[in-house]
């Protein structure tokens, strides 16, 4: 998932390693984006220790990996998009994207990554296989977080400044709905039973969007600047960021509504699951760390220093080490 470094947001909104293969065992990392040093950091989560920093371009944030670990892309907010080869550590192809490229999704067939250009108020599409862009589609004003159903037939953009959420349909590439949201809209995640799409709105809490009627049916109250989201597998509980107060939200979908917060650290912008959905992986800018979350009990088992300015974060499981 997912996205743009929250004091970048908040500053717009006013004006050579070979792979080791594991045959046996699935391993789990976690990749950082750090938008003020300019790299990736890596880290092996069963060892929960940093493995890897490599360059991934100027002011790095949404982020992306392929299904088998080989690649990411990366957005990079000084107008490119950056492919990047995880075993020889090396960016390996770039493409200029638009102006401020900030939030990127991967379509789950992996063919394509979807990119938001926050200052051009339009979604890149590029290719995956040849790194090209097939088609830029306009959007709103001010487009920045994004996601995808799981079935990658829509996808969701956030546009922070027209105050809107577009849905793009993928077989068309165009967009098929714009749904108004109060104010400054900012993280965006789509529950994988295509049931919801929720929305961090500042200063109105979190939208909920229900995708039969395209209409929001309810408002839950944040505590301040609602920012990263995320939803566990089943689809059960939606995880959200509070920059301001350092906790994240945690909301029941069965009934749509908040039953939890946990503390983080300073500053905390965007949020990753696990695969079981178990543990959470909080990026905090403010303390350039990431903290390790067990959902569970909401104590924080580790906090593990990345580069400055972290801003975006994936999971993903492998059996070759990057």
């Amino acid at each position: 998932m997912k996205q743009p470094s929250i004091l970048l947001t908040l500053a717009l909104f006013a004006f050579g390693c070979v792979a080791l293969q594991r045959p046996d065992t699935s391993i789990g990392y976690l990749l950082v984006t750090n938008e003020g040093s300019n790299d990736l950091t890596i880290l092996d989560m069963s060892r929960k220790k940093v493995v890897k920093t490599i360059h991934a371009g100027s002011m790095p944030g949404g982020i992306a990996t392929t299904p088998d670990g080989r690649y990411a892309f990366v957005a990079n907010y000084s107008g490119s998009v950056s492919k990047i080869d995880l075993i020889s550590n090396q960016i390996v192809a770039t493409v200029e994207s638009g102006t401020g490229p900030t939030g990127l999704v991967m379509t789950p067939d992996s063919r394509f990554v979807y990119v938001t250009n926050r200052n051009s108020r339009s979604v890149s599409v590029i290719d995956t296989a040849n790194t090209t862009i097939t088609v830029r589609i306009p959007v709103g004003d001010g487009p920045s977080y994004i996601d995808i159903s799981k079935d990658g037939q829509y996808v969701y953009v956030s546009n922070s400044i027209s105050n809107e959420v577009s849905v793009i349909e993928t077989a068309s590439n165009t967009v098929v709905k714009t749904i108004p949201v109060g104010e400054m809209p900012a993280g965006i995640v789509a529950t994988p039973d295509n049931r919801y799409v929720f929305v961090a709105d500042f200063p109105k809490g979190i939208q909920v969007i229900d995708t039969k009627s395209w209409k929001i049916i309810k408002t839950l109250a944040a505590d301040s600047f609602p920012a990263g989201m995320t939803v566990t597998p089943d689809s059960r509980f939606v995880y959200a960021t509070n920059v301001s107060t350092d906790n994240v939200l945690v909301i029941d979908t069965t009934v749509l509504e908040v039953v939890k917060k946990i503390r983080t650290g300073k500053t905390p912008v965007q949020i990753e699951l696990s695969e079981d959905g178990q543990t959470a992986y909080v990026i905090n800018e403010g303390s350039n760390a990431v903290s390790m979350i067990d959902l569970s009990s909401g104590r924080t088992i580790k906090t593990i220093k990345v580069g400055h300015r972290p801003s975006g974060v994936v999971f993903q499981t492998t059996s070759t080490e990057p």
